[in-house]
């Protein structure tokens, strides 16, 4: 029981930085902290996600706030669970201090942050798996380990995000932005295909679809169409989109054996 009061408050502590700090509720005047939408608009990349892609949130939170409220005592579940909620609780810690980081605009600090979410929100994803291998119902993979791959899938693509995001803040020249971009396509692809194929998952897949066409859908602003060559970005959208189409047909190939699996 002590496992899961220390999940249900690492996880409201996480929403309320999340959204006090992140969504600028503490302080409406934006003396100290910035919004995510505004430090994004100071660094424009090309390998920027169009703001609805960031909905997803609401249903990681979502997913996440009923999972831990349904997870009465993970000691009970086994060493898998018990390696998955302590995992859970670093990633919260360190969301909420990228969440701070990002706001201040400490953008290499919060990159850092970032991966060190993606690592922890991996080993909590492959705790609670290694659970489903041993209860195979829809319900449990719903809510004990869905929530928590859409989580990671996610925030693996952010982790690429926050590197293009660096770039700019850095002033790098445009040329090497434009490669790391198409570089960032790429690794999303490995990502998510790896994922899918390794965890006989579809999550990955069908997350990285939806970042590489939120990538493709970005409307670009002024900055960036001085700084590349029409036809770069031209080449660069119509990449992504089709990689987010690849994605998306993996995922759903993957989901149709995931199905099998669970009526068998």
């Amino acid at each position: 029981m002590m496992h899961n009061i220390r999940n249900i408050a690492a996880y409201i502590a996480n929403c309320i930085v999340a959204y006090g700090v992140g969504a600028n509720y503490f302080e409406p005047e934006r003396k100290v902290f910035k919004t995510n939408k505004q430090i994004s608009e100071l660094y424009p990349t090309l390998f920027t996600p169009a703001g609805w892609a960031f909905a997803i949130w609401g249903i990681i939170f979502g997913l996440e706030g009923i999972s831990v409220l349904w997870m009465n005592d993970i000691s009970s579940l086994g060493p898998c669970a018990e390696q998955g909620s302590k995992y859970w609780l670093y990633a919260c810690f360190f969301q909420s201090g990228w969440t701070i980081a990002f706001a201040l605009n400490k953008i290499p600090l919060a990159m850092i942050l970032m991966l060190c979410i993606y690592a922890s929100m991996y080993m909590c994803y492959t705790g609670f798996n290694q659970c489903s291998v041993n209860d195979q119902s829809i319900i449990w993979y719903i809510l004990g380990v869905l929530p928590y791959c859409i989580h990671c899938a996610w925030v693996g693509g952010a982790s690429i995000v926050s590197m293009n995001i660096s770039a700019a803040y850095l002033h790098l020249h445009p040329s090497t932005q434009l490669q790391l971009a198409w570089s960032s396509t790429v690794a999303v692809i490995g990502l998510a295909l790896g994922m899918s194929f390794w965890h006989k998952e579809p999550t990955f897949a069908i997350v990285g679809a939806w970042a590489l066409h939120a990538v493709s859908a970005f409307d670009q602003p002024e900055a960036l169409q001085r700084a590349f060559e029409p036809a770069d970005r031209s080449r660069f959208r119509r990449f992504a989109q089709l990689a987010a189409v690849g994605l998306l047909a993996n995922g759903l190939f993957h989901m149709c054996l995931l199905s099998w699996r669970m009526q068998k």
